[in-house]
């Protein structure tokens, strides 16, 4: 029998958020609120350092995101707060710094 995680974190395209958007892609499903959160964000970040690694500057890997990006979306009991446009807004330039420590 499986168990019941109450939190599940899914994507849709940014260009077809919803309700206008076809099937979303299943990321997780969480016991609690924090890891379904810490998935999120992950998600964003994973996105904004393949654009900042192919080149784009924070700006740009923004832009990237905002158009045509996976957006995470947690669903569950509850309502956890994530603005993803806010949060890559926070996160680019955060990530191209430590990108270009890395180079």
């Amino acid at each position: 029998m499986a168990l019941y995680k109450p939190f599940t974190v899914e994507t849709y395209d940014a260009f077809e958020s919803p309700p206008y958007s076809g099937t979303p892609f299943k990321v997780g499903s969480f016991f609690t609120a924090a890891r379904a959160l810490a998935c999120a964000k992950k998600v964003i970040d994973d996105q904004l350092i393949e654009s900042i690694k192919s080149g784009l500057s924070a700006e740009e890997a923004v832009l990237a995101f905002s158009t045509a990006g996976e957006i995470p979306m947690i669903l569950g009991e509850g309502r956890i707060y994530l603005q993803p446009f806010e949060y890559a807004n926070e996160r680019a330039p955060k990530i191209a710094l430590e990108e270009r420590h890395l180079l």
